[in-house]
C-alpha cells in the first residue's frame, strides 16, 4: 500500500548506519524519473498508526530527497525473532550496497549478544569464519582504529591492528602520513611486517608431552638451534601443532599472529580466532 512518509520511521536497530550522500542524491534522481519500482518493507510500529522499516532505508532517505510525500511499501506483520530479523537485513543490504567494517563488526556483536556464535553467524551470512572472528575483534580495537572501520576493509584493518600492539606511536605516524581511505590490506601488511621483532628460538615439545595451556605471546614454534657456531644457527620451517579446544581437535594456524582476544585456530580447514586459556597443545610434529 502507499504509506505517508511522515508516518514511516528507520529503524534504529538498522545494520547501516553510514549512508553515501552522492548515492543518496544519484537514487533520488532516479525516483524522480522513474519512480520507485520496488516497494520498501516494514512493519507496524508501536506507536498507532506508524511503521517502521525493515528494507529500504536508503530508498526510504531518496524518496523524501526526491520531494515524495508517500511511499510504496509492503507491511509485514506477527512477531520476528530479534537474530532472524538482524540476518535479513544483513544480507538485504550487503546485496545492494555493501555495508562497512564498521556497520559489520557492531551487527556481528549483536548477533554474538543474542547467542550465536561466530561459526552460526558465518553460516547464515555465507561469510568465511575467519572474517567473521576479525569482525568480532573490531570493539578490542582502539578508539583510533574502529574510527577507520568506516573506509577500510575488514582484513587491512586487522593488519594495521597487529601493526598497532607492535608499535602504536609508529602506526599512528604511518597512517598521519597517508589518506586512510587509500591504505590497501597489502601495504598494512607490509608496514606491519616491518615492526614484527626477531623471534627466539623456542625447544621443540616433544609429542609426549602433556597438554598445557597455551602461551599467548606465542604464536609460532621454532626447532631449538643446532650445536653449530652462533652465527650459523640453522633455522626449520614451523611444525605442526595439535591442538584442543574443549571437546573440538584442530592445529594453530601459524601463518596468523595471535591477538589480545586470542590465537587462531584451523579447525576443519577454517581458522577460527579463540580464546588463549580454552587451548591445550596436544603434540608438535615436524613439518613434512
Amino acid at each position: 500500500m502507499s504509506l505517508p512518509l511522515d508516518l514511516v520511521e528507520e529503524d534504529p536497530a538498522n545494520p547501516r548506519q553510514a549512508f553515501d550522500a552522492a548515492e543518496l542524491a544519484a537514487l533520488a534522481e532516479t525516483l524522480k524519473a522513474r519512480g520507485l519500482k520496488q516497494p520498501i518493507v516494514v512493519r507496524p510500529a508501536n506507536a498507532e498508526g506508524r511503521y517502521v522499516i525493515r528494507y529500504g532505508a536508503r530508498r526510504f532517505r531518496a524518496a523524501r530527497l526526491a520531494g515524495f510525500s508517500e511511499i510504496r511499501a509492503v507491511i509485514e506483520a506477527g512477531d520476528v525473532d530479534e537474530a532472524d530479523a538482524l540476518t535479513d537485513q544483513l544480507i538485504e543490504n550487503e546485496q545492494r550496497a555493501a555495508l562497512t567494517t564498521a556497520d559489520m563488526a557492531q551487527a556481528v556483536a549483536r548477533l554474538l549478544a543474542l547467542g550465536q556464535s561466530q561459526a552460526e553467524i558465518a553460516r547464515r551470512l555465507g561469510r568465511g569464519k575467519d572474517l567473521i572472528a576479525i569482525y568480532a575483534a573490531v570493539p578490542q580495537m582502539p578508539a583510533d582504529l574502529q574510527r577507520l572501520g568506516d573506509v577500510l576493509g575488514a582484513r587491512t584493518l586487522y593488519e594495521l591492528w597487529g601493526a598497532w600492539k607492535a608499535d602504536a606511536s609508529r602506526t599512528q605516524a604511518w597512517l598521519a602520513g597517508r589518506d586512510p581511505g587509500q591504505v590497501t590490506q597489502a601495504a598494512a601488511r607490509a608496514f606491519a611486517g616491518t615492526l614484527k621483532p626477531a623471534r627466539t628460538a623456542k625447544p621443540r615439545v616433544s609429542d609426549t608431552a602433556s597438554p598445557a595451556p597455551f602461551d599467548a605471546a606465542q604464536s609460532r614454534v621454532a626447532e631449538a638451534p643446532s650445536e653449530e657456531p652462533s652465527h650459523q644457527v640453522n633455522t626449520v620451517a614451523a611444525p605442526l601443532v595439535r591442538v584442543l579446544v574443549g571437546a573440538r581437535a584442530g592445529r594453530l594456524a601459524l601463518d596468523r599472529s595471535s591477538t589480545a582476544d586470542g590465537v587462531w585456530v584451523v579447525f576443519d580447514g577454517a581458522a577460527e580466532l579463540v580464546p588463549a586459556s580454552k587451548v591445550k597443545i596436544l603434540a608438535v610434529e615436524a613439518d613434512r
